[in-house]
Parts: C-alpha cells; sequence; structure tokens
C-alpha cells in the first residue's frame, strides 16, 4: 500500500475509534453524539464508495456489469444526501465556538464544506452522464474525482472527530446552550441518520 493510501487508512481507522469511544459517552440525542453517529454513516458510505470505485475501474466497458455503475451513483447521492450534515455544523457549533473565541478550524472546514457540496454533486452530474466520453476516459475521470471526495471526506472527518468536537465539548458548558443548538438541529432536519424524535431533511 502506497504512504499516502496507508495514511489516510490509519486515519479512517482513528476515526472510527473515537466515534466508539464518545457514542459510549454521550447520551443519546446530545448534538454532538448526532454528529459522530453521522460521521459513522458518511465513513461507511466512503468505505462503500471505494469499493465500487474500484470495481468499476476494473470494467472493460459500459456495459460489461452496469449494475456497478449504479452503485456507484448511488453511494454519491447518499454523500449528496448528507449536505445538511455540514449545514447543521455550520449553524451550530462553528458559530458558538467563534463567539468563545475559537477560530482555529471552522473557517477551513466551513470553505471545505462549501467545496465538498459543489465537488459531490458535479461528480454525480458526471456520472450520470457516463455516456458522453468514451470510458476508458470516463473510468479515469472517475477514479480522480471519487478518490478526491473520499481522501478530502476522511480528512476532514478526522479533524472533526479528534479536534473541533472535543474542544466543542469542553468549552460549551451550558446544559441549556446545547439544548439551544439541538433544537437548531431539528429545525433544519436530518438526513440518513435520524436521532430519536425526529423528523428528516427539510432544509439543505
Amino acid at each position: 500500500m502506497r504512504p499516502v493510501l496507508a495514511s489516510v487508512k490509519r486515519r479512517t481507522e482513528a476515526s472510527q475509534d473515537i466515534i466508539d469511544q464518545y457514542l459510549r459517552l454521550l447520551p443519546e440525542g446530545h448534538i454532538i453524539h448526532t454528529l459522530f453517529s453521522e460521521h459513522r454513516v458518511i465513513l461507511n458510505i466512503l468505505d462503500e464508495m471505494d469499493i465500487n470505485r474500484k470495481k468499476v475501474w476494473n470494467l472493460q466497458g459500459a456495459l460489461e456489469q452496469p449494475e456497478l455503475i449504479m452503485n456507484l451513483v448511488e453511494s454519491v447521492e447518499k454523500l449528496v444526501k448528507m449536505r445538511v450534515h455540514h449545514v447543521r455544523e455550520d449553524k451550530t457549533i462553528f458559530p458558538e465556538l467563534g463567539k468563545l473565541g475559537m477560530h482555529k478550524y471552522h473557517h477551513v472546514l466551513e470553505s471545505e464544506h462549501r467545496f465538498l457540496k459543489d465537488y459531490k454533486q458535479n461528480f454525480l452530474i458526471f456520472l450520470r452522464n457516463l455516456g458522453e466520453t468514451d470510458f476508458n476516459s470516463f473510468k479515469h475521470q472517475m477514479n480522480f474525482q471519487a478518490n478526491g471526495i473520499i481522501g478530502l471526506l476522511r480528512e476532514h472527518i478526522f479533524v472533526e472527530n479528534n479536534h473541533v468536537f472535543p474542544t466543542a465539548l469542553e468549552m460549551i458548558q451550558s446544559p441549556d446552550k446545547w439544548d439551544e443548538l439541538r433544537k437548531i438541529s431539528d429545525k433544519l432536519g436530518y438526513s440518513l441518520y435520524l436521532p430519536s424524535g425526529t423528523s428528516p431533511v427539510r432544509n439543505q
């Protein structure tokens, strides 16, 4: 395994480990519990996407096993649906940390959210327009774009899991403030992972 890929794999494993730790410590329904739970969903989608990427890369033609391309499309569609996860971070945790003087991470992470929104949507459009390019060119572009999304999101999640969320838990001490942030989150809605008593996504 190449060093860069090995590093990404180690970070993914580290992210899964810290998710497990915090899910045991936090009550279900706490906003950080929900964000960690959603990260687990996203990491699983990225693993699924990576498997599908490899399978499509090994195809000789689009008609050889078209269901593999559809599987890849479905993985990316799931990531697009998880956009509301980023919206809730941008509207709750990041501004609250900013009020407390913590600006170390969230400006970069918000920028990555905006970039990923367009990146995922454009990749989905590219996959759905398979017939507009020859299959060999399609595979190379697919592989490049898929790896970009997978790598960036895994790194992004690692930073949030290991730095942003623990910092939020340390700095935001008021139970009333956590209740307020939960209400904002509930109003924005959820997708693919639903805390008990909540509804699917309404605003993206």
